[in-house]
């Protein structure tokens, strides 16, 4: 696992970077551009209800990417399509099943949009909540890389190690960033 952004030589091409909100962008974003990485974004978060909060966590990574310089690509789904892929996982705690499929979902998109743009290389702003188990991202991103055929692998980066969620807090105080008090689906907000 990558917890250090100045080994730029090792990846050969551009890096998608899944963005899930500005805060968690916040950990990588300024060193990825510090240490010369070259990326993209990609914003695709169809677990985020309501629709005004999505707008909101929407707007703030479109901030950070007039502050910091990248290309963010958008997609959009509706609220429903996320009900829909963990349909039967309602119940669930916070963190379990429901949680690994909203993951999934969103790096499935991540993988399909990297590889149709000749990304060799994805990796997600999720690890720098210290409410995610990076072991599950990195899990995930393994077996989509398998499906994917290796073409496209996922930089096992954990973005809240050495002070990175820490630092993402005060950038997000240094660029008033909204900070949201929770991950995103009504399960979580309750």
């Amino acid at each position: 696992m990558i917890n250090k952004f100045s080994v730029k030589s090792e990846f050969d091409s551009k890096i998608l970077l899944h963005a899930c909100c500005a805060p968690c962008a916040l950990s990588p974003v300024p060193e990825f551009a510090a240490a010369g990485l070259a990326f993209d974004a990609f914003f695709y978060n169809p677990n985020i209800y309501d629709a005004a909060e999505h707008d909101k966590r929407l707007a703030e990574v479109k901030k950070i990417a007039g502050i910091f310089g990248f290309e963010l690509f958008i997609r959009n789904d509706e609220y429903s399509k996320f009900l829909e892929f963990v349909s039967g996982l309602e119940n669930e705690p916070e963190g379990a099943a429901r949680c690994a499929k909203c993951i999934e979902m969103r790096l499935a998109a991540a993988f399909e949009f990297a590889s149709a743009g000749g990304y060799k290389y994805v990796a997600t702003t999720l690890s720098t909540s210290p409410h995610k188990n990076v072991k599950l991202i990195n899990s995930l991103g393994a077996a989509l890389s398998e499906k994917h055929g290796g073409l496209v692998k996922l930089i096992e980066f954990d973005f809240k190690k050495n002070d990175g969620y820490k630092n993402s807090v005060d950038y997000c105080k240094k660029y008033s960033i909204y900070r949201q008090t929770y991950c995103g689906c009504h399960f979580s907000k309750r």
